[in-house]
């Protein structure tokens, strides 16, 4: 276990390691700006809520995934998806808990989706 926590922990950096489910969100990076007033569109707020929503998701599978539940971090995950269905960074994190979770099919699946969505992404075909 405790050469498992190294793997998912990452470098001295706080870089996390090529098997470790990424962190990063890109949901509030695709929030978009709106129309460009000044009034708050009810869009924009759906849109907020719908990004704090798959950041919740993901970070409750990042935790799962770091404590070996690979099937609640493959729920959580999936329920990211649900709500993101174009962020790679969601597939391949699925993907690495799915290997983990011994469902090489499903993570290859995954990590087809997550290279499909980002094909410059480099940690993507890591998952092949």
């Amino acid at each position: 276990a405790v050469g498992r926590r190294a793997d998912l922990t990452g470098d001295p950096a706080g870089k996390p390691s090529a098997g470790a489910p990424e962190r990063q969100s890109s949901a509030k990076a695709r929030m978009s700006g709106g129309d460009g007033d000044d009034e708050g569109d009810e869009s924009d707020v759906t849109t907020a809520a719908t990004a704090k929503a798959v950041d919740t998701a993901k970070a409750a599978g990042n935790r799962a995934f770091s404590a070996g539940s690979y099937a609640k971090a493959i729920s959580h995950y999936s329920r990211a998806i649900a709500l993101d269905p174009l962020n790679h960074v969601l597939f391949s994190n699925r993907s690495a808990a799915a290997a983990a979770a011994g469902d090489a099919e499903r993570a290859l699946e995954d990590a087809k989706q997550c290279v499909q969505l980002a094909p410059t992404w480099a940690k993507g075909y890591s998952r092949l």
